[in-house]
């Protein structure tokens, strides 16, 4: 991967399964698409941006304009896993019904950004606007914008690390 890409990360044992939400999450990446056309248009020239998946693909496809899409397969280490957690900038859980996405909470706790519909134990995890953002389930234009915010604004990860400096001192 190019250094200057930014990182999304979006896994699910598998990509298609509707309650994973992967179809949602393909209408907000085509949102962004544009969003990221708009940008380099008015010269912004913004780094590139790489989705990259783990777990079955499935019926799974990304072709946009301005988003690279890598799938990794199946992620069976733990150290692996955590690895690729430290390389990426940002998760996306567009789950739509999960009691437990571990997934969101081994994010978090590597200090890694997370978009999310607002369910499950993501509610716990994520602290709006501090470590990542909860969005209403299949708003798909905010999971855009928020997945832009984080990527792109330099506010928030400033914001961000503080926080997270915060964190690791209590």
């Amino acid at each position: 991967f190019n250094k200057d890409e930014n990182l999304i990360l979006f896994g699910a044992f598998d990509l298609s399964s509707h309650l994973k939400g992967g179809h949602l999450l393909l209408k907000a990446l085509k949102l962004l698409d544009l969003e990221i056309e708009k940008q380099n248009k008015d010269n912004q020239q913004l780094n590139t941006i790489r989705l990259l998946t783990i777990g079955r693909k499935n019926n799974f496809n990304l072709n946009l304009q301005n988003i690279e899409w890598t799938h990794l397969g199946r992620i069976y280490s733990d150290k692996e896993l955590n690895l690729l957690y430290r390389a990426v900038d940002l998760l996306v859980c567009p789950s739509l019904r999960c009691f437990a996405p571990h997934i969101v909470s081994e994010a978090v706790e590597n200090n890694l950004p997370v978009v999310s519909f607002d369910v499950g134990v993501a509610q716990d995890d994520i602290i709006n606007g501090k470590n990542g953002f909860l969005v209403p389930c299949y708003d798909v234009s905010i999971f855009s914008k928020k997945i832009f915010e984080i990527l792109f604004d330099e506010n928030f990860k400033h914001n961000m690390n503080k926080f997270n400096k915060k964190i690791e001192l209590e």
